[in-house]
């Protein structure tokens, strides 16, 4: 169940005038030919070969004669069904808002293939997907629809989200001036995650997230704010902090399979990252403990690890980071316009 659809007003008219079935979303559903040009040609020399070969033949009969006006009818028709080109139907829904750092759901027909640039987004049995937009992303949104007879492109407006500075002070100084050796360890460690994050699975089609603390906390630090440490060195968060004492429980938002345990990252301290399929994964960071082992399969009831300080971290919380393959999304926004219908959050 995906919850807090109602974003975004309808920018297609959909065909016959119908009303659509949500009142806020993006659609666009038609026939199309993969060349417009060629179908046009197509078209008009059907007309002209109709006009030429079959009007001159059927347009002079007795008016008074129903029989042979049938006949000539179903003929015309048949002419029609047998030279003209048979057009695959494609439909394509966003049916979340398209904002700068957001995590977007939507549907296709089964048959078809999307592409977000050169990234082919994983699609569900039925059609359904997700696909991330990084925190700069830059308008339009522009998704290919491809069919076995067919490709279309697809743009859509980005709103822009304006970001907050944050600045952080009390770091130790080798933790803000990083040195060679650190950034080569960053560098490494940074490459374990991506690696991980590049593997598409297709185990099971998640419809929903459950916060990963289930007891009192507060935002300490929001997605893409520009984070200035020590007066230096400004970044865009990467994702939320939660602080919560140390020592918490902390739990797998959804279903899926860990794919690293890392104990001791120079940024991120005792970490983990958890595959939830169709390329969502939920990243765990500063643990004080971690109780999973890579390759465990975890449910939301799976308690992955507690709260803590490990890494660059200034006091206990929990680093949260969400993604669609390395595209690093609003966790907040992931946790409202999908929250679980038995979430319950004190």
């Amino acid at each position: 169940m995906i919850k807090n659809r109602n974003f975004v007003i309808t920018k297609h008219q959909p065909i016959n005038n119908k009303k659509p079935q949500s009142k806020y979303f993006y659609s666009h559903q038609g026939f199309f030919s993969i060349n417009q040009t060629s179908f046009g040609d197509t078209i008009q020399s059907s007309i002209i070969s109709l006009k030429k070969k079959t009007f001159s033949d059927f347009i002079h009969f007795n008016h008074t004669s129903k029989r042979k006006d049938f006949l000539t009818r179903s003929a015309m028709c048949a002419y029609l069904l047998l030279t003209l080109p048979i057009l695959p139907a494609y439909g394509l829904t966003i049916e979340s808002q398209i904002t700068e750092g957001s995590l977007i759901f939507g549907k296709s027909q089964p048959d078809e293939q999307i592409y977000l640039g050169q990234t082919q987004i994983p699609t569900a049995p039925d059609g359904s997907f997700y696909f991330g937009l990084p925190q700069d992303a830059r308008s339009p949104l522009t998704l290919n629809v491809i069919t076995k007879d067919t490709q279309i492109t697809q743009s859509f407006p980005i709103q822009e989200r304006k970001w907050q500075e944050q600045h952080i002070s009390g770091l130790p100084p080798h933790q803000v001036q990083i040195s060679e050796a650190n950034q080569k360890r960053i560098q490494n460690e940074n490459a374990l995650l991506w690696k991980q994050r590049n593997v598409i699975t297709k185990d099971s089609f998640p419809t929903c997230f459950h916060h990963p603390l289930r007891q009192t906390y507060r935002i300490s630090g929001a997605f893409g704010n520009r984070r200035i440490f020590n007066q230096r060195v400004p970044a865009g968060h990467s994702g939320t902090d939660y602080a919560a004492p140390k020592g918490t429980p902390v739990y797998a938002i959804a279903s899926g399979t860990v794919a690293l345990v890392h104990q001791d990252m120079f940024l991120s301290g005792k970490t983990v990252l958890i595959n939830h399929n169709y390329g969502l994964f939920s990243a765990y960071s500063h643990l004080s403990e971690i109780s999973v082992k890579e390759g465990q399969r975890v449910t939301p009831q799976t308690v992955i690890g507690k709260v803590g300080a490990t890494g660059r971290a200034t006091g206990p919380h929990l680093h949260f980071t969400f993604t669609w393959f390395t595209t690093r999304v609003d966790p907040e926004q992931v946790f409202q316009a999908f929250s679980c219908p038995t979430d319950t959050e004190e």
